[in-house]
């Protein structure tokens, strides 16, 4: 099996992974309590409230130069690996 067919169905395998994940995180949540002991493992559930700045916001509300925003522009060099299927009806 040659290194594309590998990725896909590592990538498959990955994403029932997460959303088991998911599903299980979310029954814990909903659970209410905020220790769960297993053999295996311990879970705690922490609740905390957070902040986050809309710059975005803030930054269209001071209208800022073009010149502005050069200087603070910043270049990322990126590679991304992407994987689809070839076959029909696959997820």
């Amino acid at each position: 099996m040659n290194l594309a067919d590998q990725l896909f169905l590592a990538k498959a395998a990955a994403a029932e992974a997460n959303a088991r994940v998911k599903e299980l995180e979310a029954q814990i949540k909903l659970s209410g309590e905020p220790v769960i002991e297993g053999e295996m493992a311990r879970v705690t559930v922490s609740h905390f409230l957070t902040k986050r700045i809309d710059w975005k916001t803030i930054a269209e509300r001071l209208k800022p130069t073009r010149q502005l925003l050069a200087a603070h522009t910043k270049n990322a060099d990126t590679v991304r690996v992407s994987c689809k299927s070839k076959l029909k009806n696959a997820a």
